[in-house]
Formats: structure tokens, C-alpha cells, sequence
């Protein structure tokens, strides 16, 4: 693997915190939804009015949201609130939002994507 990443200019080799992110994320998704696609993915340039200082990647989530419209939408809305509360994250948006028809009760495909920031606070402990 060392030899694999050697291959690569070090400029474009970042520490992402894979822990961080993903204890973030179990605690940030709703009862109703279930995930099946969580990538994290170094950012190759900064957005606009961001740098490369303060955003190390970008989350994309996807997954599948159960319960009616109503319900459907709470959970996103708690998911994208959730994410811009979190120290880790910032700049939380929905890609999309789809009915989907293959299960036996009504749910909802999703994408939402958002910055992991580089801010050095740790999220605090659960009691």
C-alpha cells in the first residue's frame, strides 16, 4: 500500500478522520432511514469561499428514508440539521429526494452531500 500512495504527489494525499466521521453519522441518522452508500472522499479543490485551510473532503450520503411524505422530509430535514450542527461538517445540501416504489411500504431515495471541515474541536461525549 506504501508503495501504491508513493505513486502519488503527497500535495493530494490528505488525513481524512474515517472514526470521527463515521461515529458522527450513527448518531446523526434518523431511526427511519437507512443508509446504503456512505463515501468520503478527499476535496481536490476548495469551494468558493472556502479554502483548502478549513475543508478536508466531502461526505456523500445515500440511503433510503420509510414512513409517509411527511415523514420522509422530517428525517432529511433532521439529517441536513443534524450535519450543520456537527462541528465536523458544514455546507449540508440535499442532492435529491425521489419516491421509491420498491418496497412494501412508501420511502424515499436520497443523496445529500456535505464538507468535512477541518476544525480541530472535539464533539463532545455522550453522558
Amino acid at each position: 500500500m506504501k508503495q501504491d500512495l508513493s505513486l502519488f504527489p503527497s500535495s493530494i494525499i490528505v488525513s481524512l478522520p474515517f472514526p470521527e466521521v463515521l461515529d458522527a453519522v450513527s448518531d446523526i441518522v434518523p431511526e427511519n432511514v437507512t443508509l446504503t452508500l456512505l463515501s468520503v472522499q478527499p476535496k481536490a479543490k476548495p469551494s468558493k469561499g472556502g479554502s483548502a485551510d478549513n475543508e478536508r473532503g466531502e461526505l456523500k450520503i445515500t440511503g433510503l428514508a420509510f414512513g409517509s411524505d411527511w415523514q420522509c422530509l422530517t428525517a432529511l430535514a433532521q439529517i441536513i440539521e443534524r450535519l450543520e450542527k456537527s462541528p465536523l461538517f458544514k455546507n449540508a445540501k440535499l442532492v435529491s429526494a425521489v419516491e421509491n416504489k420498491l418496497y412494501n411500504r412508501p420511502a424515499a431515495t436520497f443523496e445529500i452531500l456535505c464538507d468535512i471541515g477541518l476544525n480541530n474541536q472535539k464533539r463532545e461525549e455522550k453522558p
